[in-house]
């Protein structure tokens, strides 16, 4: 039975984890990019996540202006495989509360509130 409870317990503190706001920066001789999520619960295991991107590309080392580009989608918590779906685009995110961090795709976006 504790085992059973302790079980339980790591799951709802994962999902507990997931609202809040996700950050990711990259930077290479191309160009600068800024990642936000914004994810927070709307019902249940349902979420909406803002995901805001900025770009500025890098043309013979100078920086151009840049270009930003904001999208809402929806997502569902899967308890079973402790990661949120979105329903559209099929897009999966992990979370790892011990180390602050969601992960999408290969990248890392760190948990700032």
């Amino acid at each position: 039975m504790a085992v059973c409870l302790l079980g339980v317990s790591a799951c709802n503190t994962k999902k507990d984890f997931i609202q809040g706001t996700y950050v990711k920066s990259d930077k290479s001789e191309y160009g600068i990019a800024r990642d936000t999520l914004i994810i927070t619960q709307t019902d249940g295991n349902n979420y909406l996540i803002d995901f805001h991107v900025s770009y500025q590309a890098v043309r013979n080392g100078k920086v151009l202006s840049p270009h930003h580009q904001n999208d809402k989608f929806c997502a569902s918590w899967d308890p079973s495989k402790e990661q949120l779906n979105e329903t559209i685009s099929g897009r999966i995110y992990t979370f790892q509360p011990d180390n602050n961090t969601m992960m999408l795709n290969a990248g890392v976006f760190y948990k700032i509130k």
